[in-house]
Order: structure tokens, then C-alpha cells, then sequence
């Protein structure tokens, strides 16, 4: 699935433009508000918060994703990508959506 996320963001940041560096700097701003939400980020060194944010860059571009297969709009993939075309849309993304609905999956809230 790792590859996949990693697909995903490359296409978002194609699509708009920018750097993965302006959104890690943009979370970077509210890290401390991120930390708050998982009790064991509180003292970790630099490197594991990095490692945190880009996580959450990463599964946040490929929710992004998912949710634009919702309209039909799969126009920068390949016909036969095994999750953004057509046959990914109606046979695998009803399944990572799923996944993402588990309680154990969801992100922490203050």
C-alpha cells in the first residue's frame, strides 16, 4: 500500500504545484497541536516528528485521493492502475475506504 500512498502524493503535488517541502513547513507550524493528539509524540526526538509529519502528508494526500475517485475524476492515472482507475474505483477503494472508517485508523483528536 506503501507504494501506492507514494504514487498518490506525487500525482496531488503534480496536480498542484507545489512542494511536499510547503506542506511539511505548513505542518511543521502546527506540531505542537499535532503532538498534543498522541500522547507518545510528547518526547520524541526531532527525527520521529519528521518522520510524523511526512506520515501524515503522505496518508493525508492518498485520503485526498481516495475521496476524488468519489466524483469520477481519475483523469491523470493510468487506465489500469490497480487503485485510481475505473476497475480500482468499483473493486479495491470500497475496501481502503472501509479500512479508513476503523476506529483503530483514525487520527487522534484533541
Amino acid at each position: 500500500m506503501e507504494a501506492h500512498k507514494h504514487r498518490a502524493l506525487l500525482h496531488f503535488l503534480k496536480r498542484c504545484g507545489k512542494s511536499v517541502e510547503l506542506f511539511v513547513d505548513a505542518l511543521a507550524e502546527v506540531e505542537n497541536d499535532l503532538k498534543d493528539s498522541y500522547t507518545l509524540l510528547h518526547s520524541v526526538p526531532k527525527e520521529v516528528t519528521d518522520i510524523f509529519l511526512q506520515m501524515m502528508i503522505l496518508d493525508g494526500c492518498f485520503m485526498l485521493e481516495i475521496m476524488r475517485t468519489a466524483a469520477h475524476v481519475l483523469d491523470d492515472y493510468a487506465p489500469n492502475d490497480p487503485i485510481f482507475s475505473d476497475h480500482g474505483r468499483v473493486h479495491v477503494v470500497p475496501f481502503i475506504k472501509r479500512d479508513m472508517l476503523m476506529l483503530e485508523n483514525q487520527y487522534a483528536c484533541s
